[in-house]
């Protein structure tokens, strides 16, 4: 029997000509299943020591959006970070809510931090998220719910996660998220 060696140094015998299609279905798979990044849509306006404003990075895996929302609310540096939850995009039109830590909260005499609840309503397009953001204090639910409209524009620029499988972005997710996530 006659033997083959194929690119990559798979060798296989000459009747063998499932292998090349089974790597190709593999790959297309790969393809189709791998986290791939739409944008970083932002308003962060600077000063020279501070930043305020939101930021919402999204991805794409097989069709549906995932992402975190980023919020600036004071000194530059590490600004909270929460997961996009309960994405719902039909029509043009897009709505999600993450939960973040943003400051801290006085509950029964003692700092805690912030149970913020953000939630965005309105419509992405190629170059700009614009919609309505609200925030609301877990701890403190009978202030009133701050309204914003917001027009966030995409930004230049590379992911800041190497596009990969589910896996891969999870497991970076939760770095982040372990750091600047909600502490609820």
């Amino acid at each position: 029997m006659r033997r083959c060696v194929w690119p990559l140094g798979i060798r296989i015998n000459s009747g063998a000509v499932v292998v090349p299609a089974l790597i190709v279905s593999v790959a297309l798979l790969l393809q189709q299943t791998a986290v791939r990044f739409v944008g970083t849509y932002s308003n962060v306006v600077y000063t020279a020591e501070h930043e305020y404003g939101y930021t919402a990075e999204l991805w794409r895996e097989q069709g549906h959006l995932q992402g975190l929302l980023f919020v600036s609310a004071g000194l530059q540096g590490d600004k909270p970070a929460g997961r996009l939850e309960n994405i719902r995009e039909e029509l043009g039109r897009l709505s999600f809510r993450a939960k973040l830590s943003v400051g801290w909260s006085q509950v029964n005499g003692k700092d805690v931090p912030a149970r913020n609840l953000f939630t965005f309503s309105g419509v992405l397009s190629a170059g700009e998220l614009r919609g309505v953001i609200t925030e609301s204090e877990g701890w403190h639910p009978q202030l009133p719910v701050k309204r914003e409209d917001v027009v966030l524009r995409l930004r230049p620029g590379a992911s800041p996660f190497p596009e990969g499988s589910r896996e891969e972005w999870e497991r970076w997710i939760g770095v982040v998220l372990q750091a600047r996530g909600p502490k609820w």
